[in-house]
């Protein structure tokens, strides 16, 4: 499965480099992109942040950090403090505005992803498991 952690680090690379582009005002054309999907802004929160927990997950799990592996809850946590801290950034950044609504949804979808993820590996553990007879 090491495809999967590559496939991650682009997909958290990708994010990183947007956001940051996005604040400093570098990227002009993703509000033009915005304004086609539905729900605007707020779809890319919810979206974007789930994206990303479950790329920092496929990255760190399993991962031992102080001689513990690092779970789900600890990879979403992460992403959930990175999120927060973006947003309050935002109150120093003279092309942005916070709004704590962009990041309730944000965590919404990070909730989501993580709720989803939880659910489908039960769910494959389930199903691999033998029949007994």
């Amino acid at each position: 499965m090491i495809w999967l952690r590559g496939l991650a680090w682009i997909v958290v690379i990708s994010i990183v480099l947007l956001i940051t582009m996005v604040n400093t005002g570098r990227f002009r054309i993703l509000h033009s992109i915005a304004d086609l999907v539905p729900g605007d802004d707020a779809t890319g929160h919810f979206v974007l942040t789930g994206l990303m927990g479950l790329a920092v997950y496929a990255i760190l799990g399993g991962v031992r950090f102080r001689g513990r592996r690092v779970g789900v809850f600890g990879a979403f946590l992460l992403v959930a403090a990175l999120a927060g801290s973006e947003e309050a950034s935002q109150l120093w950044l003279p092309r942005r505005q916070a709004d704590w609504g962009d990041l309730l949804l944000g965590y919404l979808g990070l909730g989501s992803a993580m709720i989803g993820l939880i659910a489908g590996r039960r769910f494959w553990a389930h199903r691999r498991m033998p029949r007994r007879d």
